[in-house]
């Protein structure tokens, strides 16, 4: 594997500086290495947006920081969560006395960092209520919709919380929004191959030539197999799960997968 880096140990250093030095109009240094904000934020009387994940899923989570959509973003290791202090100092930095709203996916490093961050902003006076996104419907029964993770959903969980906040909605508003928005959004993965992480020549998995992974989510940690076939007969089992549960909504008029 062939890359263009300087140290794989210091790749995604060199990734925020990128960003900073291309977008200084969008990114703004804080304390914290692992934390950006928007240049303008916090903005008074305003809600802040914040998110966080593991770097190599560009451009999430970072990507999105900007006017009328993320205030600040927790920034951490290739295919890892921001540490507890990371999200902490992202809610220090979209907190404009207004509350803040942590929007975010819903993965087990996540959820205990993100608990442990409210923990500590609430003893410091910060107001942080949560929307777990958990879109991808291949990842777990529609009875279990609690596990399933988060994934391309979380765009437009961002999205429409942040617009909600830019139109002066107050906390329960933005997270109201937030939630309704991830309540009706499902998407589901397809990966061929593998990727690989700068520490590693490794792929981190194998696909064998006649199998193909469906709901290979954004870290390929769980995956759905399905054997190789034409592309006229590759696609019917992904789409037929989403297609079956918009055909559900339109019936029933609610989400039932």
């Amino acid at each position: 594997m062939n890359r263009i880096i300087n140290d794989p140990d210091h790749v995604v250093e060199d990734a925020i500086q990128g960003y900073r030095l291309a977008h200084p109009n969008y990114y703004a240094a804080t304390d914290n290495a692992r934390v950006l904000k928007y240049p303008p934020a916090p903005i008074a009387g305003k809600v802040g947006i914040v998110t966080g994940g593991g770097s190599g899923h560009e451009p999430a989570f970072l990507g999105y920081v900007g006017k009328n959509m993320l205030d600040a973003v927790a920034i951490g290791e290739i295919f890892s969560s921001p540490t507890a202090g990371a999200f902490l100092d992202a809610f220090k930095a979209a907190d404009s006395g207004a509350g803040v709203a942590c929007l975010y996916g819903n993965y087990a490093g996540d959820n205990m960092n993100v608990k442990m961050a409210i923990k500590k902003a609430t003893a410091a006076g910060i107001r942080v209520k949560t929307v777990v996104a958990n879109d991808d419907v291949a990842s777990a029964p529609a009875s279990e919709r609690d596990k399933r993770r988060g994934v391309a959903g979380e765009i437009l969980m961002w999205k429409v919380g942040a617009a909600a906040a830019a139109k002066g909605y107050d906390l329960d508003g933005v997270i109201g929004a937030a939630q309704k928005a991830i309540d009706r959004c499902r998407s589901i993965g397809v990966g061929l191959s593998s990727c690989t992480i700068p520490r590693s020549a490794n792929p981190i998995f194998i696909s064998k030539t006649a199998r193909w992974r469906s709901a290979s989510a954004i870290t390929a940690n769980r995956a759905l197999r399905y054997r190789r076939s034409s592309r006229r007969r590759r696609w019917p089992a992904p789409c037929s799960i989403l297609c079956s549960t918009i055909c559900r909504w339109n019936k029933a008029r609610r989400w039932r997968c």
